[in-house]
């Protein structure tokens, strides 16, 4: 943390702009006949949001007079990142009621900190650098964790790239990143937490003058993605996840965790990397990395993933077969009804080494295309004949994907 403070005019400015606050919220207490000690516990310190709340305009009033907001506006060195309209269009002067925010969430913070309502120079002024460095500098540093249901490995954490790990995750990490501190309401909060004791952990920097944030978040979402397909692709067995949640590492203002939603995964809980599988793993993600996600390819990937998402075998069967197609199928014109013999017979040159291998191959593709089009088209099929097939139909999809990487 760096201990400097750049702007010393700002920060007499903004500390009297909090003792002002300090000393209204003192008032307000005071009238309501309620003293700040008794706000200790989390649900009263809710309610202290709360009553903060309703006398925003009144705290509004008093930094709109505050010589730190007029400061502010008029300062370009604070301000330095660039703030955009919605049509990207860069602004170049602030709202006073974008400055009132930046005011008022410092004092917001100011309260959560403190156990006494008054001035102590060392709590504001570790909040204070917090906010100048994350208006002065253009990086911020997140972190991005994504929780795996089901998910076993041999050792504790394996290094998958300079920014992207698997690791063993403690209680005390379980409870932050499987709970609802946060208001969350997810798929974990069904299940056992002792289901969960790995995460995918992906470091990154964000640059506040080049990169539109959605953007950074859709490519984190997909860095993490892929490597959930690879650990897929790479062994029978089945895991999930439902959401992944990034941290800002760097303090931001006003800003908490950013969550993206999963669909609710089907698990098996029979999912285990060893020891000697590490190497073979890492060479397997380098392969999928280099995939351009607007190759047939990354459709026959995307389709597997479709199918942790389905609880129906007919809905899965349906969606490997058009992985299936996406490898195998350039030719539109082909009728469905061809479309199994064809793919089966290029699988089965693909994968098989010996003659009674390749039969093997052609006969489950073609039966699981038969079945795929009695399906699609209403017919009658033998439930028990669908379980049987699906395992090797999916393996064999999988292996397809591997060999043509």
């Amino acid at each position: 943390m760096r201990l400097k403070i750049i702007d010393q005019r700002n920060y007499v400015l903004f500390s009297e702009a909090i003792k002002d606050c300090i000393k209204t919220l003192n008032d307000i207490l005071l009238k309501e006949n309620m003293k700040f000690t008794e706000f200790s516990t989390r649900v009263s310190k809710e309610y202290l949001g709360h009553l903060l709340n309703s006398h925003r305009n009144k705290f509004f009033s008093l930094l709109k007079m505050n010589e730190a907001a007029v400061y502010i506006l008029s300062s370009t060195k604070f301000l330095k990142p660039k703030i955009s309209d919605d049509a990207g269009n860069e602004i170049k002067e602030l709202e006073p009621s974008d400055v009132m925010l930046i005011l008022w969430f410092l004092f917001i913070d100011y309260v959560k900190n403190t156990t006494e309502l008054e001035f102590i120079e060392d709590i504001f002024l570790k909040l204070y650098l917090r906010r100048e460095y994350y208006y002065l500098e253009h990086k911020i540093k997140y972190v991005a964790y994504c929780p795996l249901i089901q998910f076993d490995m041999e050792y504790d954490e394996l290094k998958i790239n300079s920014r992207m790990k698997i690791r063993k995750i403690n209680n005390i990490e379980k409870k932050d990143l499987l709970g609802i501190n946060f208001g969350i309401s997810s798929y974990f909060d069904m299940i056992d937490r002792n289901l969960v004791n790995y995460v995918i952990e992906y470091k990154y920097t964000f640059n506040m003058e080049k990169d539109v944030n959605e953007k950074c978040i859709s490519k984190v979402d997909r860095q993490i993605k892929r490597l959930i397909t690879t650990l897929r692709l790479f062994k029978e067995g089945s895991f999930g996840f439902d959401h992944i949640k990034q941290y800002p590492i760097t303090h931001i203002p006003m800003y908490g965790p950013l969550i993206s939603y999963a669909p609710i995964q089907q698990v098996r809980g029979d999912y285990k990397i060893l020891n000697e599988e590490k190497e073979a793993l890492l060479q397997l993600y380098k392969k999928i990395i280099k995939t351009s996600i607007k190759s047939h390819l990354q459709l026959a990937i995307d389709r597997l993933n479709f199918t942790y998402e389905r609880s129906r075998l007919e809905d899965k069967i349906i969606d490997l077969s058009i992985g299936y197609e996406s490898l195998f199928i350039t030719d539109e014109d082909k009728r469905p009804s061809d479309r199994g013999y064809f793919i089966g017979a290029s699988a089965c040159m693909l994968l098989g080494k010996t003659q009674k291998k390749r039969e093997y191959i052609k006969k489950i593709i073609v039966n699981g295309f038969k079945l795929r089009n009695d399906i699609v088209h209403g017919k009658k099929h033998n439930k028990d004949n669908l379980i049987q097939l699906m395992p090797k139909f999916d393996q064999l999809l999988k292996q397809s994907i591997i060999n043509l990487l």
